[in-house]
C-alpha cells in the first residue's frame, strides 16, 4: 500500500494558520522570530488507514475499530522491542516505509495538536499511543534528529575496490583508528584530511543510502561498504559534538519580504486598487533603491502591504526548508545566496520582493 501524494502534501499532519498560537504570514507559517533557529525534533509515523480513506492503493477494507485494535498491538510490540523499520516497511501507508516512515524534522508549532504535543514531550525512541483521526490511525515515535558521520570513500566498484573496502571496514571494526584509515585510504581529500569527518546529518523524510544507514546504526558502529554513485563507502556514526559545527546540515534561512498588493490578486495582503503593472513598476523601483543602499525594513514599513510582517520591516524570521506552509516565492530563497535580493515575483497574492538575510 502507498500514498499517492508526496509526504509533505498530506495536509492533516499540519496546523492551519488559525489553529496555532505562533505568529504567521501569508508567506510562511508559523514564524520563528528569535535570534537563533528553534529546536528541531524528528517524528516517525506509521499511518494505518481504514476503509473509506481516499488516496490509498490498494484500497483498505478494514473497519476503523479493527485498525485501532491492530495499532494498539503494534504499539505493544514496538515498546517490547520490535524493529520499527521492519514494522514500518510492512504496515505503514505513508509512502516511505522502507526508509523508516519518517515524517521529517519539525520545530514546535509546525504539526497538528496531537502530533506536536507528543513530539515535544516524548523522549528519543519513545513510541506514543495510537492517534485516531478521520484519515486513519497514526502510531508515532520520536527519533534522533542529528547524527555525526565519518566516511572513507573508495573509488570504483570493481572487485578490487570491494576487497579494499571490506578490508578497511573490518580493520575499523577491529579497532583501528578510523581517522587514520581515512587519511591513508579515502579518495575524498577534504574529508580525509579531517580524519574522515563528513557531515552532521539532519533527519529527513527522504533520506537514502549513506545518510539512511548512518541513522539506522548506533553511535560507534561501522557500516559498509555502501555502493553509491560509482564508488564504495565505509562510514562510522559518531556523536555530533565530536565534529566541527561547520559540518552541520543547515536547512534554516532567514528572510525579509516586501509585498505589494494589486487589484485582482488573491486575498492575503492589505487591499490596494493599483493595477498589477503599477505594482510591478513600484517593486522594480524599490529593488533599485534597496540595491542602492536604502534600508529595506524602512521601505517595507512605508510601502509594504503584508500587515503580518509590517511592524518588523518584513522580517519573516527563520524558515525551515521542509516547513509545510512555505509559499513558492519563499521556497526559492533556499537557492539564493546570503544577502541576495531576488527580482520581483508575481505571486498569487501580490508582487513580492524577498531578500535572504542569513
Amino acid at each position: 500500500m502507498g500514498l499517492t501524494l508526496p509526504v509533505l502534501l498530506f495536509v492533516p499532519f499540519f496546523v492551519a494558520a488559525d489553529e496555532q498560537a505562533l505568529p504567521s504570514s501569508p508567506f510562511a507559517s508559523p514564524l520563528y522570530l528569535e535570534e537563533e533557529p528553534p529546536e528541531l525534533r524528528t517524528l516517525g509515523l506509521i499511518w494505518m488507514p481504514h476503509v473509506g480513506v481516499e488516496g490509498v492503493y490498494p484500497p483498505v477494507e478494514s473497519e476503523p475499530e479493527e485498525v485501532l485494535e491492530e495499532a494498539r498491538g503494534l504499539v505493544q510490540d514496538l515498546r517490547g522491542g520490535a524493529d520499527w523499520y521492519a514494522v514500518a516497511a510492512e504496515r505503514s501507508a505513508l509512502g516511505n516505509g522502507d526508509k523508516g516512515s519518517i515524517l521529517g524534522s519539525f520545530a514546535q508549532g509546525m504539526l497538528s495538536g496531537d502530533l506536536d504535543a507528543f513530539l515535544f514531550s516524548a523522549e528519543i525512541g519513545e513510541t506514543g499511543d495510537p492517534i485516531v483521526t478521520e484519515r486513519g490511525v497514526f502510531v508515532p515515535r520520536r527519533f534522533e534528529t542529528w547524527a555525526g558521520c565519518r566516511l572513507i570513500k573508495i573509488r570504483g566498484t570493481e572487485e578490487e575496490a570491494w576487497e579494499l573496502a571490506r578490508s578497511i571496514a573490518k580493520r575499523a571494526r577491529d579497532g583501528e583508528s578510523f581517522a587514520a584509515l581515512a587519511l591513508d585510504h579515502s579518495a575524498h581529500p577534504a574529508s580525509a584530511a579531517r580524519g574522515g569527518a563528513w557531515s552532521i546529518f539532519e533527519r529527513g523524510s527522504r533520506d537514502s543510502l549513506i545518510k539512511l544507514e548512518v541513522f539506522k546504526s548506533r553511535v560507534g558502529e561501522v557500516t559498509g561498504p555502501i555502493e553509491a554513485s560509482g564508488s564504495l563507502y565505509v562510514v562510522l556514526r559518531v556523536p555530533p559534538e565530536e565534529l566541527d559545527p561547520e559540518l552541520r546540515e543547515n536547512n534554516w534561512i532567514r528572510v525579509r519580504v516586501l509585498a505589494l498588493a494589486y487589484d485582482g490578486a488573491e486575498p492575503g495582503l492589505r487591499p490596494n486598487p493599483r493595477e498589477v503593472l503599477d505594482a510591478m513598476d513600484l517593486a522594480l523601483d524599490l529593488r533599485e533603491r534597496i540595491l542602492g543602499g536604502e534600508d529595506m525594513g524602512r521601505l517595507v514599513k512605508t510601502f509594504g502591504d503584508d500587515l503580518s510582517s509590517l511592524s518588523r520591516g518584513g522580517d519573516l524570521g527563520w524558515i525551515h526548508r521542509t516547513a509545510p506552509k512555505n509559499s513558492a516565492p519563499v521556497q526559492r530563497m533556499f537557492q539564493a545566496r546570503k544577502g541576495a535580493l531576488i527580482e520581483p515575483l508575481n505571486g498569487e497574492i501580490g508582487i513580492v520582493l524577498l531578500r535572504r538575510e542569513r
